[in-house]
């Protein structure tokens, strides 16, 4: 009887041995998955706040170029993609159809731009229906990339306006009046201006006086 229990002992142990070797596999599996998830999520951080500070320097020089031209700004298309272009002068960007790519700690950031026209109520506010502000524009700012083989994509939305325009007062007309059409562009100061019906400008050279039409 001595020996048949010893023989169930070393039978139990050698099960319970299995059994803690099989736990503590099941537990280091368990520590390497969560270690690796915490690896890719935090090397997925890294890339998301690398592609926040490329769309927060990309907005900014955006809010720099609109300052600079608004036109630049005014006469994008709401159906098309565009990106930064640095120019020959230091600082100064222009908005160019396309899509820009970046490497950033060997990896590929492509970004685009997206313009759309705002509508403002009544009141002012911007609505989905209404006026059509021409002084205010909706950017949506799109930065692509891939991580680990997966596409990963960082959009963020702002809304700009012109906050200034460039004023000068004319008092010396004596340039006298042209034929030009009053759809050309005016691409420099000058002392002429476009003829018109009602306007007197030989009584007196370089005055401009508004005549009454019957």
């Amino acid at each position: 009887m001595v020996e048949l229990n010893f023989k169930n002992k070393s039978g139990q142990s050698l099960i319970e041995v299995l059994i803690a070797m099989a736990v503590g596999t099941i537990t280091i599996l368990a520590a390497v998955t969560v270690l690796t998830l915490m690896l890719r999520i935090g090397k997925q951080d890294v890339s998301f706040q690398t592609a926040a500070f490329l769309e927060q320097e990309v907005v900014d020089n955006l809010l720099v170029t609109a300052e600079r031209d608004w036109q630049e700004v005014a006469e994008t298309s709401d159906d098309k993609k565009y990106y930064l272009k640095i120019t020959e002068t230091k600082g100064v960007f222009k908005i160019v159809e396309g899509t820009k790519t970046v490497a950033i700690d060997d990896v590929d950031y492509t970004y685009y731009i997206e313009f759309d026209e705002v509508n403002r109520s009544s009141s002012g506010a911007i609505s989905s229906s209404g006026f059509k502000d021409p002084s205010t524009r909706k950017v949506e700012l799109s930065v692509t990339w891939k991580f680990q083989g997966d596409d990963e994509i960082s959009t963020v939305t702002k809304y700009i306006t012109r906050s200034k325009n460039e004023v000068f007062r004319q008092t010396n007309w004596s340039g006298g009046p042209t034929k030009a059409t009053s759809d050309e562009t005016v691409d420099a100061i000058t002392h002429r201006f476009y003829e018109s019906e009602g306007l007197d400008f030989v009584f007196q050279p370089g005055l401009l006086k508004i005549e009454d039409i019957e």
